[in-house]
């Protein structure tokens, strides 16, 4: 540097001011600021702005090292004291991060369509899971590498090698053994059960026989399973769920418990399951399980592919249940607008179907709407314009609320705002609207007005070689939806 100030004194940090015509200096200055944390926001968290390194060109790497630390009072974490656990000897722990706790967990890209490959070493004094390929110790070998559980640390590491949604990190941690299933005939997965030791024998003996079987057929219906290790971990009486399908790791509930102590709560539908039964009458449930594996990961299996889709591996259990008790929401764009998904408050259950969502998105709108008609009527076109727009934010796939929207801007004159909610409007239906017209066409290829509405609907790289008739000006004819 010149004048020889160190960069890094205090005299040095004074100087910067003067010499920021300099290069290297200018890059060690935005080095400086490498991230930024934003407002919390209620739900969704605090979103982390990183700074890459200036000059990266499309697709290639960079490295972002990343230090935190996560609470004992994550949502994504659940702390089960040792008087929840069936031993009642020592505490236990397991994580939920479906739908939106994976950002609660670790800082994270928290959507499904940002998948990725993860690997994780946790020391500690119980035996570790997670929704990996365990590295070391060697899961056949003795329970916490053969040390005493509950006093000496162990290091676990884990891998995951295949890209999978940040809802499906999951890890489980307290006295728990593992009890290989007998290999299918000549299939190269491995399957067992995990348990506390007084529930491994009785859980043996309920999947040991049909998880194998199951996992077999689904290959032979879809492609071969991929992640290489199928096990089941029977969690404590007093778990919340009655199953998770986290690769090579499904969680499942032992007891009917929360149903009994907690009636009201609603939010679970599906943990009346008492998967334990004894008498192995509801083992199918980890067909259901079993179907997400290639669902969650689609991309990758080969399955569906080619669409890029939200909680694109919920709807697809249907496959393996032979029911219709869950919509297939394969074209549906789930977003729960800022609201908490597990909330009572917010009107949405997280276990509802894709059909009661769509019924309770489309309601919120249509009564925001109607208030904005309202407020609209009365002359109060802020108002209006302000429960049009909360209309939309619940339900954008429908163009009613941009087309009041337009309403409102004509009462204030406001004409580039009015085409603007037309035009978005126009282009959520644009392409249902070509095929009608090209349908009425077809029976009245003379129709001037057809015609014209087509080729102002057409993109222009798909327009005949002429001229494009002038764009209808006239607001007049827009009123409320």
């Amino acid at each position: 540097m010149p004048n020889n100030v160190p960069i890094c004194s205090p005299r040095g940090l004074h100087s910067l001011r003067l010499l920021l015509c300099f290069p290297a200096l200018q890059a060690h200055l935005d080095a400086l600021i490498l991230f930024a944390i934003a407002a919390v926001r209620e739900v969704m968290g605090a979103a982390l702005h990183v700074k890459l390194p200036t000059g990266l060109e499309v697709r290639e790497r960079t490295i972002v090292k990343i230090s935190y630390e996560t609470s004992k009072s994550s949502g994504a974490l659940q702390w089960l004291s040792k008087a929840h656990t069936h031993g009642k000897d020592f505490p236990y722990l397991y994580s939920q991060c479906q739908p939106i706790y994976a950002r609660a967990l670790v800082p994270i890209q928290d959507m499904t369509t940002a998948k990725f490959k993860y690997s994780a070493t946790v020391v500690s004094k119980f035996p570790v899971l997670l929704s990996a390929l365990c590295v070391s110790p060697p899961v056949d070998g003795p329970a916490h590498d053969g040390k005493i559980v509950g006093e000496d640390f162990i290091t676990y590491t884990y891998n995951q090698p295949i890209p999978i949604p940040p809802y499906l990190i999951a890890i489980a941690s307290g006295n728990v053994c593992y009890r290989a299933f007998p290999q299918y005939r000549d299939q190269q997965w491995k399957t067992g059960v995990w348990a506390e030791p007084g529930q491994l024998e009785s859980a043996y003996w309920e999947f040991s026989e049909d998880t194998p079987r199951f996992l077999a057929t689904a290959e032979a219906l879809l492609t071969l399973y991929e992640y290489g290790v199928y096990n089941l971990l029977v969690l404590p009486p007093a778990s919340l769920y009655g199953g998770m399908e986290h690769p090579c790791l499904t969680f499942l509930t032992p007891s009917m418990f929360l149903c009994i102590a907690y009636p009201s709560i609603k939010t679970f539908n599906h943990i009346s399951l008492a998967v334990v039964t004894g008498d192995c009458t509801l083992v199918d449930v980890v067909i259901h399980e079993i179907t997400h594996s290639w669902f969650a990961v689609e991309e990758e299996s080969r399955v569906r592919s080619g669409k890029q889709r939200e909680w694109n591996g919920r709807g697809s259990g249907v496959y393996g249940w032979e029911t219709e008790g869950e919509e297939d929401i394969w074209e549906v764009d789930l977003d729960f607008a800022g609201l908490d998904p597990d909330s009572p408050d917010a009107g949405l259950e997280s276990e509802m179907t894709m059909e009661e969502i769509m019924e309770w998105r489309y309601f919120e709108a249509k009564k925001e709407k109607e208030l904005g008609n309202v407020a609209f009527r009365k002359g109060d076109y802020n108002a209006a314009a302000k429960h049009y727009e909360s209309a939309h934010t619940v339900e954008p796939e429908l163009p009613h609320y941009q087309l009041n929207l337009a309403a409102v801007h004509i009462k204030f004159n406001h004409w580039i705002e009015a085409e603007k909610a037309c035009t978005t409007a126009l282009s959520q239906h644009c392409n249902k609207a070509i095929q009608d017209l090209c349908v009425a066409l077809k029976v009245q290829p003379t129709n001037a007005e057809a015609l014209a509405k087509q080729v102002s609907l057409l993109p222009p790289d798909r327009l005949l070689p002429k001229s494009r008739p002038k764009s209808n000006s006239n607001w007049g004819h827009v009123g409320l939806a």
